[in-house]
This record gives structure tokens, sequence and C-alpha cells, in this order.
């Protein structure tokens, strides 16, 4: 991996904390503006760090990083939040692109990206609202300024001042990051780094045993929610009302437990406080009748559409977290982004330490921002070194009783041939006297002992995989013989085989965490063809080299 990608890993790592932090806080005092507030600490945080390292092209990497790292929120909404906190990024590094990486260009670009909250903001309350929602706000705007006295002043004037305000804000957050980044003494003897955990990065590829995913539906959602706003914009309402109604009863069924959100008091106040302001000002100030039916229906309708939205965006969130599409977007092209936000993951906890051991007093951000600089190489130089140290993996990716063990005890026994010494074990089938497969015992490569891992009429406590129960005294024995006491010296690992079971964390998930971090070598996997690229990117590792064996002569690399 490249060293920018390695600074903009330590740098989102950082920013990701500090969303977390600080969203957190303003999220339980209910500020408004929350994320103009953001925007401002996202700048002081990214111009101290260009004070330290000033590169072209580590800012725009940094902000993806750290919008990757936002999209794993317990939140289902995660597209405001991912495109808000991409658009700082690039509009920062739009900056220096004009003017240079140099104070200029660090603060004409703090003045684009807390601008953009702004305009973050007014689109996607367009998008939510409609074209109406813009009427409603200058008419308001005038209605003010009417009963202030100002005749002059319109809905323009107030979004020029508001401009105004965000670049005077980005400036002055820019200054403060040039002047705290001169005050960091960037003593390396005094400070330590953070523990590294290679595990942190599961939570990114791993399946969630309370929602499926669909890649279908992903795409379903995307055309349906485009028919539905234009069958909004064209057609009379008896047209479009069923398939609406019918596309919101579906979401919220299916996707109940995100859209726990939409129910909150906040949400439906702010739906009752548009139709009241559409009903009193779109038509019945020019009437002068309090009520007014057409005001009313523009008022519905604005909240109708932004409800749909909102569910669909909800619907589509969800559905992008399905780690088969993580899988595609990192595949070819993006592995250094990939592998970027694995090493950033691999140190947020104790990056949030760090911050929550800093005084609740004024001074505390400061304080806060100057622990992580005083840090920051020495988390880079520990980026490097996990680098280095991650290693390869091997995967042979086969459908059904393909042959997959076959195939991996002939290489085992060619490692073995050339002088590597392999330790780990096997997945022998099990079958009944019909010769349909009940089961599975595992045998350990170097000594030949056998355990039984599954069974098909095991016991009901037992957890349970596809047909099969898990033996806990078969999946104990496999922890054991893979001990780093037990393995010491063995040049290759070998586990047969991944499943579902460890793409949601359990199996032998823990015992692969254990390895990488811990007595880190190459391991070889077996896994089925339809999990192998999931499973390719399910862990922090080094090169990962997929045979199919449909296709042997086919290698494929991530």
């Amino acid at each position: 991996m490249s060293e920018k990608w390695l600074r903009a890993a330590t740098i989102g790592s950082i920013w990701a904390s500090i969303e977390i932090i600080i969203g957190s806080f303003l999220h339980n005092l209910k500020l408004p503006l929350a994320g103009s507030i953001l925007s401002f600490f996202a700048v002081v945080l990214i111009v101290s760090f260009l004070r330290l390292w000033p590169q072209k092209g580590i800012i725009w990497r940094a902000g993806l990083i750290c919008a990757l790292m936002k999209s794993i929120s317990p939140s289902a909404v995660i597209l405001g939040p991912m495109t808000g906190i991409m658009l700082e990024g690039m509009l920062m590094e739009l900056g220096l692109i004009i003017l240079g990486v140099n104070p200029a260009g660090m603060v004409l670009g703090g003045m684009l990206a807390v601008l953009s909250a702004l305009f973050h903001k007014a689109l996607n309350l367009l998008i939510l609202y409609g074209a109406n929602f813009a009427d409603l706000l200058n008419r308001l705007v005038l209605y003010a300024a009417k009963q202030l006295k100002v005749e002059t002043v319109d809905g323009v004037d107030i979004l020029i001042f508001l401009a105004v305000i965000y670049l005077i804000a980005g400036a002055l957050a820019a200054l403060t990051g040039i002047r705290l980044s001169r005050q960091i003494s960037m003593d390396k003897s005094r400070v330590g780094g953070f523990s590294q955990n290679p595990e942190q990065v599961n939570r990114l590829f791993s399946l969630s045993e309370r929602q499926s995913y669909s890649v279908f539906l992903l795409v379903g959602h995307i055309i349906v929610l485009t028919i539905l706003l234009l069958g909004m914009n064209l057609l009379k309402v008896q047209f479009w009302v069923l398939p609406v109604a019918a596309y919101l009863v579906f979401c919220l069924i299916r996707y109940k437990r995100a859209l726990r959100q939409l129910m909150k008091p906040r949400f439906w106040i702010q739906m009752v406080l548009i139709t009241f302001f559409s009903t009193i000002l779109l038509q019945s100030v020019a009437t002068h009748h309090w009520f007014d039916r057409s005001g009313f229906e523009a008022g519905i309708m604005m909240n109708l559409r932004a409800f749909l939205i909102l569910t669909a965006f909800t619907a589509i969130s969800t559905e992008l977290k399905n780690p088969l599409v993580k899988a595609l977007i990192f595949r070819k092209g993006f592995a250094n982004l990939y592998k970027s936000v694995s090493l950033a993951f691999s140190v947020l906890p104790g990056m949030m330490t760090l911050a929550t051991e800093n005084g609740k007093s004024g001074r505390a951000f400061r304080s806060v921002i100057k622990g992580y600089l005083m840090r920051a190489e020495v988390i880079y130089e520990q980026f490097k070194d996990l680098q280095a140290s991650l290693p390869d993996i091997t995967i042979i990716a086969g459908d059904r009783e393909e042959g997959k063990t076959a195939f991996l005890m002939k290489m085992v026994e060619d490692l073995i041939a050339g002088g590597k010494k392999v330790s780990g074990f096997y997945a022998i089938g099990i079958h009944d006297s019909e010769g349909k497969r009940k089961g599975f015992l595992i045998r350990n490569i170097a000594t030949g002992e056998e355990a039984e891992f599954c069974i098909s009429n095991g016991s009901p406590n037992w957890e349970k995989v596809g047909r099969f129960q898990i033996n806990p005294v078969g999946l104990a024995k496999g922890y054991e013989w893979m001990a780093q006491a037990k393995v010491t010296g063995s040049d290759i690992l070998v586990i047969d085989e991944l499943g579902p079971l460890e793409m949601s964390g359990k199996g032998w998930s823990d015992l692969i965490g254990k390895i990488l971090q811990e007595y880190p070598r190459p391991m070889i996997w077996t896994v089925r063809r339809s999990l192998a690229e999931k499973m390719a990117v399910r862990w922090n590792v080094g090169k990962v080299d997929i045979i199919f064996l449909k296709e042997k002569a086919k290698l494929a690399t991530l």
C-alpha cells in the first residue's frame, strides 16, 4: 500500500473518532446545526494534519475512509452523513489544488468544506420535500420580513447571508487548525501509539443475524423510488397513492428495526410544522384566509414525499451493508481503500479511549487534537508494520461436494514434500449407509487425530448451521489443535472449511482473528464458491489468491 493511503488511513481513523465523539455529544444535547458544527471541527483536524503532512491527495482519501467507517454506524440512514463527509474531503482537496498546500489553500479548502454543510443540508431538504419547500421557506422569510418592517429582504438574501457566515466559519476553522499545529511538539519519544486489533474490521463485512440482504432489492429500491417520484410529479393522486402505500408497507415490514427512527417525535413534529406553515403561507396570505385547502394539500404532499424518500433511503442504506456489495466494491481497483479502512478500524478503540481520557473543560477538544497529532507519526509507523506483517491467504473455492478437501489434501502433500511444515485440519464427510452425507469430522493434519464437528441429528441445544448441528466438543478440539503452542514452527496453517457461520462471526471466526493478532502466518482456507469473494475481505489480511476448482487454471488475486 502506498504512503498516501497509509497516511490517509491515519487521518481517516482519527476523523472518524472525532465524528463519533462530537456527533454523539451534539446528538445528546439535541443541538441544531450539528452537521455544520461537525464540519467546523473536521476542518480544524484536517488542517492540523496538513501542517504535519503537507501532501496533496491524502485528504480526499481520508474523507473516503472516514465515510466508509461511518457506514457501519448502527443508524440505518447512512447516505447523508457519508456523502457529507466525502464532500468535505473533496472540497478541502480542491482548495489545495487551486492554491497549493499552503495556508492560503488550507483556508480556501476550509471555507469550501464548511460551506458544503449548508448546501448539503439545503440539497437534502429539496430532495426530501421538493420545490414547494423552497417556495414555503421564501414565503416564510417574506412574511417575517413584513412583520419586522424589512420589506427588501427575501429568501435569496438570507441564503447569501448564511453562506457568508459559513465561509467565515470555514476560514476561522482553518486558521484555528494552523495555530493549533504550531503548538505541537512532535517528540515521538514522549508518546506511544495505540494498541491494534485487526479483528475490529470484522464488522465491515460481517453478516447480521437480524437482517437478510438482497442485491435484487437494492436495485429494485432505486428503480421503484425513481418511478414513484415521477408518478407523484406527473400524475393525479389516484394513480400513484396505492403504489406508494404498498411500497411503504413493504419497507415498514422488511426494515422495521431500521425504520424505528422515523417514529421519533422530532420527525412527526417537523411534519406537523411543515403542514401548518404551508397551509397558512403558500396561499392564505394572498387569499386572506387562515386555512387554504391547496396549501394544506401541498403540505401533505411534501410530507408524503419526505416519508417516501426517507423510507427508501433507509432501505437502500440497509441493503448497501450487504457483504457481497461491499466485496464487489472493494475487489478490483479499490484494494488500497479496503486495506486502509481495515487499518483504520484496528486502532479506533484506542483513539476513542484517548479522547475520553481528556478532561471535560472547554479545552478538551484542543487536548484531543494535540494528543492525536503527537501520535500521528507513531500510528503511521504502526500501520506500516502491520501492513507488512499481514499474512497471505490461499482460498480453495468450490461448490458442495466438488472436491475441495481432496484438492486441499493434494496441495498439503506437495507442500510437505517441498519441506514446509503444515498445521491445521481437514473436514472429512460422514455418510450414512445409503451414501448420503450426514455430517463432518475434523482431522488433525499433523497427528491424524479426529473429532466429530457437525452432524445432522445432533443435540437440539447445539448451534445449527444449515441442516447440521455443531458439536461443541469438536469445535473446541479445532481451537486446541490450532493453539499457538501447537503450531509453533509451522510455515502454513490450514482451515477446512469456512462458511456462513464464520461470516456471522462464529465457528472458526475467533480462531482466525486470534491467529492474525497473535501469531500471523500464511493460511489456506476452503470456502463455498458463493462465499469466496466475501470471505476474502472478511478479515484484514495480505494478498488473497482464490483457486476456483471448476477452472483450476483460473487464479483470482485480491
